[in-house]
């Protein structure tokens, strides 16, 4: 009967070297992501502030007081979004989504209960249940930064409030967890 070393072997799957007769260049397994979209945004991060982690919610007020507990954030500022965003090109309303955001260390954690909207948030918690789901950070032009990525191939998943300026843009880098890029200096309309 055969072991899981002959999987082992083909994989290449480090063991203080490669296996005898597989070239050392071959992909190994669980390496890191290397599609167009992924260097977009190693490239881009390079230069960016981190401003907040976005975490879905389905009870705003259960997460509160979970997150004071296991994060130590005391204060959250809670309000309910109006307005629009665009998502994969089509608009969608933010009415009735809650967000609240407390401050973690120099930047904020932000719990997001997403309304009926096919948003991030809500896809988000569809697909995978509550949890994070993205990663913010301060831009001081994001149109710029929008354009680099997508010259890259990288996929918006979502921006706005603005179709044209927007001042929040969710890209996917192709590891499951959202980019978001965030208008420096401005109030965030997530």
């Amino acid at each position: 009967m055969k072991t899981g070393s002959a999987f082992l072997g083909r994989a290449c799957v480090s063991r203080g070297g490669p296996p005898a007769g597989v070239e050392p260049d071959r992909p190994r397994v669980f390496a890191p992501t290397t599609g167009a979209g992924a260097a977009a945004i190693d490239m881009l991060l390079g230069g960016l502030t981190f401003h907040c982690f976005d975490i879905a919610v389905t009870a705003l007020e259960a997460a509160r007081e979970i997150y004071t507990v296991t994060l130590g954030v005391e204060i959250w500022q809670t309000r309910e979004l109006a307005g629009t965003v665009w998502r994969r090109g089509r608009a969608v309303s933010l009415a009735g989504t809650l967000v609240a955001e407390g401050r973690l260390g120099s930047g904020l954690v932000r719990l997001v209960e997403p309304a009926a909207g096919h948003t991030v948030a809500r896809e988000a918690i569809e697909r995978r249940g509550e949890g994070l789901f993205s990663i913010g950070y301060q831009v001081d032009d994001p149109v710029a930064a929008l354009g680099a990525t997508l010259a890259a191939r990288t996929l918006v998943e979502q921006f706005g409030p603005d179709r044209i300026r927007p001042a929040e843009i969710y890209l996917n880098g192709g590891s499951g967890l959202l980019l978001c890029l965030l208008q420096r200096d401005k109030p965030s309309p997530t």
